[in-house]
């Protein structure tokens, strides 16, 4: 990789580091998966593909983490509350994460 995409990913990292919480991704067959993400309460800021009532989160999930794109009714379990947030639609990819619109 080019020096400029290795500095993106180590910046990923860090972030993931930082504000990261320790989930438990469950696919439609029960297959589960312990992985990171960082949630974003605020979704005011994604305008109204996600103001529809009675969704609570963003969440950001590294593709490393989850490599096809979570879909309706998969689940992200909190590890460290225990707060189960099932997936509604994946509102963007990037090739390096996905955003996910929770309920």
């Amino acid at each position: 990789m080019t020096d400029f995409i290795d500095a993106i990913l180590d910046g990923m990292d860090a972030a993931y580091d930082f504000m990261g919480e320790a989930a438990i991704y469950t696919e439609r067959d029960a297959t589960a998966h312990d992985v990171v993400v960082i949630l974003e309460r605020n979704l005011s800021q994604y305008g109204e593909v996600a103001q529809v009532a009675g969704k609570t989160a963003i969440v950001r999930v590294r593709v490393s983490d989850v490599p096809n794109a979570p879909l309706r009714g998969e689940t992200f379990s909190l590890s460290a509350s225990g707060e189960v947030l099932t997936v509604d639609n994946t509102l963007q990819w990037d090739g390096t994460e996905h955003l996910v619109v929770c309920a």
